[in-house]
């Protein structure tokens, strides 16, 4: 197997260990930089932009990427999982230019008493190689009748909030080629104790609220394979109070504080349980960027 893998949203290149491109590729920039052996002997330089900044290539070429935006913030007091960001993968070509890299900002976690206050915020978009991905959306915070929380992931609806998020562009969305993430989870205006449900991931839409014995897991993520290690990127944060999560969102445990999405990997916020419970933030985006090399 080649050193790029991806999930749902991108496809993996595969190539021998002694074939080399016609173009080796020569860059600078990044907050990680470091060569890596892949499981076929193959080496690889990559690039790992956890803040802004810039890929400048003085050697034109192929390169394999991963481009997650921010996820959104868990929505406050029986709320939604945030949203993940937008993913997005594969295999493009860079020319002989320094590329502006901009990596999206988790959004707040929802707080306070009255709407909108409540709700989880958009987590911020991020850009590279002249691509860009949209932030996941907000949770929906508890208490409330309608909301939409948009995103490249929706956010999850709290329980008296009926419509889970929708994705930001549906037409862009269902493209087979754009795709960056999935619905949150919807609930039906139930009463009695407040539950949220799972924010969208990049991999899956998150779990609706149909009775109370359905855990409000967050949507799954896509999984990356940067040297040689299996990593999750944009899972959606689950709704309180019993939800989980799979790579890189935020959860909750019974009617605690909701979790942080993991910074740099475009995990939403998980949602928090009942007053006087904290929401979880989402986690900020990354750019992960990788070539062959000699």
């Amino acid at each position: 197997m080649g050193f790029g893998s991806f999930g749902a949203a991108g496809g993996g290149v595969v190539r021998s260990a002694d074939e080399l491109p016609d173009e080796l590729v020569v860059a600078t920039g990044g907050d990680l930089v470091y060569d890596a052996v892949d499981s076929d002997g193959a080496k690889w330089r990559v690039h790992e932009f956890l803040s802004s900044g810039l890929f400048s290539v003085s050697s034109p070429g192929d390169v394999e990427f991963d481009l997650a935006a921010g996820g959104g913030g868990g929505g406050w007091s029986g709320g939604g999982g945030g949203g993940a960001g937008g993913h997005l993968g594969g295999r493009c070509r860079v020319d002989v230019l320094t590329y502006p890299v901009v990596i999206g900002a988790g959004g707040a976690a929802g707080s306070g008493t009255s709407f909108p206050e409540r709700r989880g915020n958009r987590g911020s978009s991020s850009n590279a190689l002249g691509m860009s991905v949209l932030g996941g959306g907000g949770g929906a915070g508890g208490v409330e009748e309608v909301q939409f929380c948009d995103g490249a992931s929706g956010g999850g609806a709290s329980f008296r909030s009926a419509n889970g998020g929708t994705l930001l562009g549906n037409a862009l969305s269902q493209d087979a080629v754009i795709g960056q993430g999935y619905e949150g989870g919807f609930a039906v205006a139930l009463t009695g104790d407040g539950r949220g449900c799972g924010g969208g991931g990049a991999g899956g839409p998150g779990t609706s609220l149909v009775d109370y014995s359905t855990s409000q897991d967050g949507g799954v993520g896509v999984v990356a394979v940067v040297a040689g290690v299996e990593r999750g990127l944009c899972g959606g944060g689950s709704g309180s109070p019993l939800g989980n999560s799979t790579h890189g969102g935020g959860s909750v445990d019974a009617w605690l504080n909701g979790e942080n999405g993991t910074q740099n990997t475009g995990g939403g916020g998980g949602g928090a349980g009942g007053t006087g419970t904290v929401a979880g933030n989402g986690g900020s985006g990354v750019f992960i960027v990788r070539y062959r090399i000699a």
